[in-house]
């Protein structure tokens, strides 16, 4: 297994934001090595509550913080 979910530093972080926003949080063993998945399941939980984006904004943001994001779903 590889991929972002298997890092532990990152994972502790953010069960620490969890916990401060009163969420819990775990990592699906099974997709760890593909965050495709978990990018897809993202989206379509954005699209699902309202957000939309066009295509042309929609780039890659390689350091761009996970607090950072504003979660309209939860």
């Amino acid at each position: 297994m590889g991929g972002v979910g298997n890092n532990r530093r990152l994972r502790d972080m953010l069960s620490i934001m969890s916990g401060e926003h009163g969420c819990s949080f775990c990592v699906p063993e099974e997709y760890c090595s593909d965050n495709g998945v978990m990018i897809a399941h993202t989206g379509l939980l954005m699209y699902n509550f309202g957000v939309r984006m066009k295509v042309g904004d929609t780039v890659a943001r390689q350091r761009y913080r996970t607090d950072d994001v504003d979660v309209v779903w939860q």
